[in-house]
């Protein structure tokens, strides 16, 4: 018996035969040729946007401060920084009291245990803020007062005075506390309010910021929230600015801003982890200027403790590269 004859292929299979080849073939040499012209320089590189902005800062935000001394602090975990009423520049760490004079260590001081925060009174009384409790120090490193613990859950962030009174950030237990300056407990702010008292703070992580405005008005952070409160002493709760999303005005990441300074004219420095960066707010919570971008830092760099001076100077500890970076407001031009 004969076999069957095989049919040829039609001209439609004899396509498909060899169709995904050619179009492979075609694909991988347009690709060489791109990249060929793009290293050539004829095809330039798309704008890499950052990866928490979808909005880039304008040149006048952009081009406000510039950065000028790097102050390194002489400790391997750099926890806090303050500017005193002398002008000069403190700096808690390593169970160490730091000062510096001009740039240049001028004194230091042993402390009984780990610093998370500082603040100096306008009389030279330096508060240092430890894991649960504040101690109280005067101008010669020597300690006045143990103020009683807060407790197990206590974490102390953040601490400020206008000398009548001392502000303290306790993260553990999501409040902030007004002390006289006799260490006693005044008022409690964080809970649930009604009648003008501050909204519930919601503090994912052991960042709770908190600052003294010069209208006397008190900027406390709510980093899960992301905004920052205003409220007046007697612990009225004014309202509050700020927004989570990812454009550069902005809060980004699950909790921040994680530190705050204020500005001689009323202006509000903020500092953020996840994506590091510095910036300054009008005092109604308008974007005014970027200090410092994520470029400025290495990655997942946290811990950004502010401070300002007379001179509108901001200080951002680096923790990462355990220096104070100083940045200054940049000098209109005169044309």
């Amino acid at each position: 018996m004969e076999e069957p004859k095989k049919k040829a292929p039609t001209p439609s299979g004899a396509r498909a035969h060899w169709y995904g080849p050619a179009v492979v073939v075609v694909i991988l040499g347009a690709l060489a040729a791109y990249m060929t012209l793009q290293r050539a320089g004829v095809i330039a590189n798309p704008p890499v946007l950052p990866a928490d902005s979808t909005r880039l800062p304008t040149p006048a935000q952009e081009s406000k401060y510039t950065e000028g001394t790097e102050i390194p602090t002489g400790l391997q975990q750099p926890r806090a920084i303050a500017v005193g009423p002398d002008e000069r520049l403190y700096m808690a760490g390593d169970r160490k009291l730091r000062i510096f004079l001009a740039g240049k260590s001028d004194e230091e001081y042993p402390l009984p245990a780990i610093p998370h925060c500082l603040t100096v009174a306008r009389d030279g009384t330096i508060y240092v803020g430890f894991r649960d409790y504040v101690g109280v120090y005067d101008r010669s490193g020597r300690l006045q007062a143990k103020w009683e613990p807060l407790g197990l859950r206590a974490f102390l962030t953040a601490i400020a005075t206008d000398g009548h009174n001392v502000w303290v950030a306790d993260a553990g237990n999501r409040a902030a506390l007004r002390y006289n300056p006799r260490g006693e407990i005044l008022a409690r702010l964080g809970g649930k309010g009604a009648g003008g008292r501050m909204p519930a703070l919601v503090v994912p992580s052991p960042y709770l910021g908190l600052a003294l405005s010069r209208d006397g008005m008190v900027l406390i952070a709510n980093p899960g929230e992301h905004t920052v409160n205003l409220v007046t002493v007697e612990g009225v709760f004014r309202g509050a600015w700020g927004q989570a999303g990812s454009a550069v005005e902005d809060f980004a990441g699950c909790c921040n801003p994680t530190h705050l300074a204020a500005l001689p004219d009323r202006r509000v420095v903020t500092a953020e982890k996840g994506t590091p960066r510095v910036k300054v707010y009008t005092p109604e919570g308008k974007l005014d200027a970027v200090v410092a971008g994520p470029e400025a830092f290495q990655p997942d760099t946290k811990g950004l403790s502010l401070a300002t001076d007379k001179q509108e100077r901001i200080f951002v500890l680096d923790p990462t590269r355990r220096t104070v970076r100083v940045f200054a407001p940049k000098q209109e031009s005169s044309e």
